[in-house]
């Protein structure tokens, strides 16, 4: 989640991030969580038990509602909220939205967050939870070599995977003067190149202001695809899932039953006969026979050996 936040700051995000903040962030009025059209709905006390309008429109009034708490437990005050608009109005404090180091974020989950060993009063498996639209930008590294280190910790991936595609596309296809408009970084169209046309010169995709718009519009289509590939697999991998969520309620759910999943998870060893201990990644099958009909197994492709 931090990752497509680019830092944890409800004040101050990256306009691609709006989903996942939107989820993540409480406001002081907001919509319901449902699938009605803007239209259809009435805005709302979210954060605020009420809030009034002076007639001429010049001033707000909102009260808060008793109770309210951040997620580390610290309550939340008028100060707060207040404090929050005067960050919005500071200069200073404008957010460069550099976009998403995505496979940056879970390498560094691996090597800071589960290079330890679990805290005592922590029990049962490791796993990586994500609200992400999983489209990286900014990242120093790949896919391939994060999905192996990723492999290697023994944890498990689970992905709410959000979709930002239409409002990043409709912005990709603003002309390059326009306020509001967003741009391919240099990281994704040298990826895109790799990847999809690796036969082209680098320089052909070295200027985003110089791409037409149906090739801006295939580029990022190509890789909201790709991220969805690299999500599910790993998440497959691992012995995880990935969930889409079209709206609040959407994530909710999935959260819940990821929770749920990881405490049914079961354990089960045995000795290899491969005693090397080469550091290589084995492959491993689990099979389930005499379940009854609708039952599925979700497990690892296998385990990293140790390293003498």
């Amino acid at each position: 989640m931090a990752s497509d936040l680019a830092k944890w700051d409800g004040t101050a995000y990256a306009p691609a991030a709006w989903t996942a903040a939107s989820i993540t962030c409480n406001t002081l009025v907001g919509y319901p969580a449902t699938r009605a059209t803007l239209t259809e709905l009435e805005l709302r006390p979210e954060l605020a038990a009420t809030y009034e309008v002076a007639e001429d429109g010049s001033r707000y009034s909102f009260t808060l509602r008793e109770g309210l708490r951040f997620s580390d437990g610290s309550p939340v005050t008028a100060a707060d909220v207040e404090g929050s608009f005067l960050r919005l109005l500071d200069p200073a404090a404008a957010f460069d939205a550099l976009g998403t180091p995505y496979y940056d974020a879970i390498e560094r989950v691996v090597r800071e967050v589960f290079r330890e060993p679990a805290r005592g009063e922590m029990r049962g498996r490791r796993a990586l939870v994500a609200l992400t639209d999983g489209v990286d930008s900014t990242s120093d590294a790949e896919f391939a070599e994060v999905r192996a280190e990723f492999l290697a910790s023994g944890s498990l991936s689970y992905f709410i995977q959000v979709n930002t595609e239409e409002y990043v596309e409709n912005r990709l296809m603003q002309d390059c003067q326009d306020d509001g408009r967003l741009s391919l970084s240099r990281v994704q169209l040298q990826r895109y190149r790799r990847i999809f046309n690796p036969h082209a010169d680098a320089a052909d995709y070295a200027d985003f202001c110089g791409l037409g718009p149906f090739e801006r519009m295939s580029i990022s289509r190509a890789l909201y695809q790709l991220a969805r590939r690299e999500m599910t697999d790993l998440a497959r991998a691992s012995g995880g899932k990935a969930f889409t969520a079209l709206d609040l309620r959407d994530a909710r759910q999935a959260f819940a039953q990821i929770a749920a999943e990881i405490g049914r998870q079961y354990s089960l060893g045995y000795y290899s006969t491969n005693k090397a201990r080469d550091g290589s990644f084995r492959k491993i099958r689990v099979e389930l026979r005499g379940a009854g009909p609708g039952a599925q197994i979700s497990a690892r492709e296998g385990y990293q050996a140790p390293r003498s």
